[in-house]
């Protein structure tokens, strides 16, 4: 089969979910569908940092403009981030809590670990990005990720650990 870059570009289709970026942009308003089409391509199209810097853009638009989330856009964006390998899985579980609350501050949330993101490329380049390895119960119930920032460390069984 061919690769059709119009129609079917792999850095919109490459989701292990099978749902392809336009079935949960089209669903949102303007700026928060740009934040997901960024989200949704970062990594995997050109400049990583660029597209997730453009997806705060986005984001922040979305939030003075006062943008809300459908729950079917939810639903299905939900339905992405809980695929092992889904591209940005961490960041699209937190915009899925984009209108969770009315006073923003799940927005707030999801801009903060984007910057948070931003930074991890900054810092090193060849980071893959954060995976969430369990989740716990926070403010008004919701289930929110812990992550595993830390890199695997091999220690050497032989020598003694200091304490």
């Amino acid at each position: 089969m061919s690769h059709d870059i119009i129609n079917k570009p792999k850095h919109y289709t490459a989701c292990p979910s099978g749902v392809e970026c336009i079935e949960i942009a089209e669903l949102l308003p303007f700026c928060l569908g740009n934040c997901y089409k960024y989200l949704h391509r970062a990594g995997l199209k050109g400049d990583k940092k660029q597209d997730l810097q453009k997806a705060r853009y986005y984001a922040k638009r979305a939030m003075f403009n006062g943008e809300t989330m459908p729950s079917v856009a939810k639903a299905r964006l939900c339905y992405v981030a809980s695929h092992k390998n889904a591209n940005n899985a961490a960041l699209l579980w937190h915009l899925g809590r984009w209108d969770a609350d009315k006073n923003g501050d799940f927005a707030r949330r999801f801009i903060k670990e984007l910057t948070k993101e931003i930074d991890l490329v900054d810092d090193n380049p060849k980071q893959k990005e954060r995976k969430i390895i369990g989740y716990r119960i926070g403010f008004l119930g919701y289930d929110l990720p812990v992550y595993d920032d830390s890199p695997d460390q091999k220690t050497d069984s032989s020598k003694p650990q200091e304490t």
